[in-house]
């Protein structure tokens, strides 16, 4: 909590930065580096100083080697930060630590323009006169405080104030604690001078000082003293040991002790432990030292000098604190729950859940339990195994520990927490738990995005759309929200996603994975962002380029920038190119990524930079066609190579560093000789078409692959083409690389990424991508070096997959088509879905495919369904016939031919009887007869094309429906002996003639009555989702012409919504290319060609109670 504390105090200090502070709170629980950016170096970057004046701030920091070793190498990293020039406060930094690698290596980084002393280093004379002074200072005061008991006046005398000093020395704290123990007031100061006296010749200094306080304890003998004893460790041992300290009645609900037997014993010994003032202050111990001494096995040697019965068992401990923690999550009052903080509703953003709710209802024991169990567990010493009190823990409160945890702000501690519980599975004991902890690392990868937005989401959208046989969804299915009254198809078992990154602002140009995998990269035209694999969490973004365009004028017009990334392979360093001219280099040795260094390349702009496999030499593709070659020690241009005739677009250098491979918008791929620094030409290879944008070096250097509308396969050494893989895209094939051992080729192809085999020259298996309803497509990719890791950008997302083979099989399909419309019977039992060429039948009850009808290019606009539900219309080039289908069977019933050339029905409706259809072709609007299949009426209508129809109950008005204009038109038809008439009439005149009317805009439609011609009703539709097969219907009685419905359902970007509250939110594969909501059901349609069914139970009145169970 460094940067909120310090933030807390500057804006405390200096009003001026309390509105930026206040405006970046929501950044206090986010990556260390970001804290620190935007609660400090931000804020303080706006007070420019005026008049050359400065004011000194001094920020101290006490004991740091007391934190966490992670957050001591960024905060090192990161306080240079707040040094700013221009600033109009002058920060100056105090830090008192152990003498502890890596503190020290990098205090001697960054203290160039600082001062350093190492206290050992001091005279001991120097020392022993300060101490001697504070003696001389504070022990008069305890002579003074204590008139009843008749001290000398030079007391303790100069002899014992000696004893002291060399006793003490170098420790300042032990002098500070042997006056806290000369102030315990129960007890003389003679009786306590002469035990602590009487331990000065203990072979440890410590023992010395900390022994008499301890001591205290026994001198009770109306106390059991193993009781006793045993009371005091446990406290003594909970203090010593809690990751965060608690205030004293937290610490007693933690330990399961009364709150009056912990005050009592805490304040027995206030002068190693500091007794808080208020009740909400934690109690803590005042040095690290009296930890080391509780701690210390030596203390418990068989020695009548040194033992002390006190002593913690540090693993015996941790085990009997988690389970405390335990115990203390699972109470029935004040432990975990589901919806723990009572939010309103499953959509409810987690920036909504004040302090004060989080307070209320998560005391600090279970706050501290929730964040803490797994650290005492794995500090124990002991190991976990199926069916244990942790497995318990686990299978009956994981959801609701996760909740916990998201709402506290710890998102990525939970995927920490389960990999250390892997660690310490007991072997062959731990099957069960071993699943389920796997289960849970996925569950979290995939639901952490949206559980940090809307907490209640993992009960939601993480149970809705869990794979069937996923232990998580298995154990907690009846925490799944009961408004669900029908449940998408999701997959039995988890395939090779794990996730998507959705934090991107910009798109996304450049991915690429450390040597390690622990992180990804991700470079746009205006920031670089780190990734953690392991969690799925930001864990650094520099603003490279906030303001600068997303493209540049050259001589060649405007060229849109393009980013670029690369990870050194001794992961020492990042290359980026942000704003298309220059190159940063950051420094990422001490787990912070630092700004090292700026090149300066070309005015043209930069693709794409590479490193050398030694580190030692940076490529950089350009758009003047060249590629520049930098020496990085020392840094400098080292050569400029020429051979391309148009824009170089991708640099990489052959894993055994002989050679160098570029390729270009000219058509040619060059390989130079890399081996001698010289990059003399060793060959041009020719034979893509068009842009080449990627090109590949097999693990074993043989092979260099490279694509652009096709993927070519090269011999290195003599530029032959080896092989041409028959793996096409409809657009150039942007990124590709080799699998591990050099067998397949992965490539981006539109929304998917193939894998192909090179031998069999065949796709073994699709990853899916963007959900249908995105223009997004995979520009680039990504493989671990070492591991399953397969990351791809698209557009401003990032898909990271794991491809090892045991998840290919069931969940690594090729899509299909996008679905591109979707339709209701009359009685919902069924839904229409069309691609470009297939229209498929649902059971919307069961969520199963009926049939499937294969028919060449449908036209989504014209499938219709009779209305008793048994036929289904539809029309499908090439002969532009309508035919129509038994939703029984699938079986052909009657088809009907175009008329004119090229004719194309553009709606077609069935009358309420099934006596006649209504179909448009070329601005006619034709009226069958359903039995004889005869044209009985056409109508010819002017300007546009009908693109709805709808009869009456009656039959005997007709409605069409336009788009974009102000008036609908309605046919009257009568019967009369040469068959149906039918009277076309402008909606001006429907006053006259007690028919239907309706005046139409884009988005909106008005009703008005028939009888009056009073407008009744205007809609207006914001939503880009309306069916426009449905988009016109009488109401009982032909009293009323609607064009759509609201539906207290509905689908919303990301999200269903009930009564326009957001309940469930759709992962990014099941976010449809097309959705219809009827009542309470929802159909969604996805890019793998499939349809997913959601219902809702109808929830009475306007609260969301129902909806929270």
């Amino acid at each position: 909590m460094f940067a909120p504390t310090i933030a807390r105090q500057l804006a405390d200090a200096f009003p001026v930065l309390k509105k930026d502070i206040l405006d970046a709170a929501r950044f206090a629980s986010a990556a260390f580096g970001i804290q620190f950016d935007e609660l400090l170096s931000k804020p303080l970057s706006k007070l420019k100083r005026t008049n050359n004046q400065q004011i000194t701030q001094i920020i101290v920091i006490d004991a740091l080697d007391e934190c966490k070793d992670d957050n001591i190498k960024s905060l090192l990293q990161l306080l240079p930060r707040l040094n700013q020039a221009e600033s109009s406060i002058d920060l100056r930094i105090f830090i008192t630590s152990r003498p502890e690698n890596p503190i020290h290596y990098l205090l001697q980084r960054i203290v160039a323009k600082g001062q350093r002393i190492v206290l050992e280093r001091i005279d001991q004379s120097t020392i022993e006169r300060d101490i001697s002074l504070f003696f001389e200072r504070k022990l008069p005061a305890i002579r003074d405080a204590r008139p009843d008991e008749s001290l000398e006046d030079d007391w303790p005398g100069q002899k014992n104030v000696d004893i002291l000093i060399q006793m003490t020395v170098p420790l300042f704290i032990s002098a500070a604690t042997i006056y806290r123990q000369l102030e315990y007031p129960y007890s003389p100061a003679e009786l306590i001078l002469d035990d602590i006296l009487a331990n000065r010749y203990k072979s440890s200094k410590l023992a010395a000082i900390y022994q008499p306080v301890l001591n205290r304890f026994l001198d009770h003998p109306d106390h059991p003293k193993a009781n006793l004893i045993e009371e005091v460790r446990l406290i003594i041992g909970a203090i010593v040991l809690l990751e965060d300290p608690l205030p004293i009645d937290s610490l007693a609900k933690l330990i399961d002790v009364s709150h009056q037997i912990v005050d009592k014993n805490v304040r027995s010994i206030s002068s190693v432990i500091m007794v808080p003032q208020r009740a909400d202050e934690p109690v803590r111990t005042f040095h690290k030292s009296f930890r080391d001494f509780m701690l210390d096995p030596e203390t418990d040697i068989d020695s009548t000098t040194d033992k002390n019965p006190f002593r913690v068992d540090a693993p015996a401990m941790h085990k009997k604190l988690a389970s405390d923690c335990v115990r203390v999550m699972q109470r029935a009052k004040g432990g975990l729950r589901k919806n723990i903080c009572r939010l309103e509703s499953y959509g409810t953003p987690r920036a909504q859940i004040d302090h004060e709710r989080v307070t209320l209802h998560m005391p600090k024991e279970l706050q501290y339990a929730c964040r803490h169990w797994v650290d005492h567990l794995q500090q124990s010493e002991t190991s976990i195994s199926d069916r244990d009190e942790f497995h318990l823990f686990l299978e009956g409160n994981f959801l609701s520990w996760v909740e916990a945890m998201v709402i506290l702000g710890y998102n990525s501690e939970p995927f920490k927490a389960l990999t250390t519980l892997r660690s310490i599975i007991r072997v062959n004991t731990g099957s069960a738990l071993s699943q389920f902890l796997y289960d849970a690392k996925r569950f979290l990868l995939k639901n952490m995005a949206i559980a940090e937005r809307t907490p209640l989401q993992i009960y939601s959208s993480g149970l809705v759309f869990a794979p069937h046989k996923c232990t998580i969804r298995k154990t907690f299915q009846k925490l799944i929200p009961q408004c669900f009254t029908q449940l998408p198809h999701v997959e039995s078992q988890w395939g090779p996603h794990l996730q998507t990154f959705e934090e991107n602002t910009y798109h996304v140009d450049d991915i690429v994975f450390s040597p390690d995998g622990s992180l990804l990269a991700s470079s746009s035209h205006k920031a670089l962002m780190l990734w953690n694999t392991e969690t799925g969490t930001l864990r650094q973004r520099l603003d490279e380029n906030p303001g600068g365009p997303a493209f540049l004028t050259t001589e060649k017009g405007l060229v849109f920038t393009r980013a670029s990334v690369a990870f050194s392979p001794d992961g020492n360093l990042i290359a980026s190119v942000i704003d298309n001219r220059t190159v940063r280099l950051w420094d990422v040795t001490s787990g912070l990524v630092m700004l090292q260094r700026t090149l300066t390349v070309v005015d043209d702009g930069v693709c794409k930079v590479a490193f050398s496999p030694d580190s030692e030499h940076l490529a950089v593709a350009c758009v003047n066609k060249t590629v520049q070659i930098w020496c990085l020690e020392p840094i400098g241009l080292q050569l400029t190579i020429e051979g391309h005739t148009d824009t170089v677009q991708c640099v990489v250098f052959s894993p055994d560093g002989k050679f160098l491979a570029s390729s270009s918008s000219d058509g040619t791929v060059i390989l130079w000789e890399a081996a001698s620094r010289s990059f003399e030409l060793h060959a041009v290879l020719t034979g893509n078409s068009g842009v080449i944008e990627s090109v590949a070096f097999s693990p074993d250097s043989h092979s260099l692959a490279s694509a652009s509308e096709t993927v070519m396969i090269w011999d290195v050494i003599s530029g032959e083409l080896k092989k041409t893989l028959s793996v096409r895209s409809r657009y150039n094939i942007h990124s590709i690389t080799f699998s591990h051992d050099g067998e397949s080729i992965l490539a981006t192809s539109n929304k998917t990424v193939r894998i192909w085999s090179i031998s069999a020259d065949k796709e073994v298996f699709a990853l899916q991508g963007p959900g249908a309803n995105s223009d997004e497509s995979f520009s680039t990719l990504s493989l671990s070096l070492n591991g399953p890791l397969l990351a791809g950008s698209s557009q401003a997302n990032i898909w990271l997959w794991d491809i090892s083979p045991f998840l290919w099989p069931e969940n690594c399909r090729s899509p299909t088509k996008d679905v591109t419309s979707l339709l209701f019977s009359p009685d919902r039992s069924f839904v229409a879905s069309t691609t470009m060429s297939d229209l498929t039948l649902w059971d919307s009850y069961t969520g199963k495919r009926l049939f499937r009808i294969n028919n060449g290019i449908l036209h989504d606009e014209t499938v219709a369904f009779s209305s008793d539900n048994r036929m289904i219309a539809f029309c499908s080039d090439p002969d532009y016939t309508l035919k129509m289908r038994s939703t029984d069977s699938g079986l052909p019933i009657n088809a009907i031919n175009a008329t004119g050339d090229n004719a194309i029905f553009n709606a077609i409706a069935f009358s309420v009887d099934g006596k006649l259809m209504a179909s448009v072709q070329s601005k006619v609007i034709q009226i069958w007869d359903m039995l004889s299949g005869q044209l009985l009426q056409s109508i010819e209508v002017t300007d546009h094309e009908p693109k709805s129809l709808a009869f009456s109950n009656d039959s005997k008005i007709l409605a069409s429906g336009y788009e974009g204009l102000t008036d609908y038109e309605r046919s009257r038809k009568q019967k009369n002996a040469d068959g149906i008439r039918t009277e076309t009439e402008s909606s001006k005149d429907f006053k006259h003639r007690g028919t239907i009317s309706s005046v139409y805009e884009v988005n909106t439609v008005t009703i008005w009555d028939t009888d009056t011609g009073a407008l009744i009703s205007t809609l207006r539709n914001t939503e880009k989702e309306y069916d426009r097969l449905e988009a016109l219907a009488f109401s009982p009685g032909d009293k009323l012409l609607a064009s759509s419905s609201w539906n207290e359902a509905r689908w919303g970007g990301e999200w269903l919504q009930y009564k326009q509250h957001n309940i469930l939110w759709l992962p990014t594969e099941y976010r449809p290319s097309h959705s219809v909501v009827r009542d309470n059901l929802v159909a969604l349609g996805h890019n793998s060609g499939d349809v997913s069914f959601i219902r809702l139970k109808d929830i009475p009145g306007d609260e969301l109670e129902g909806l929270l169970d």
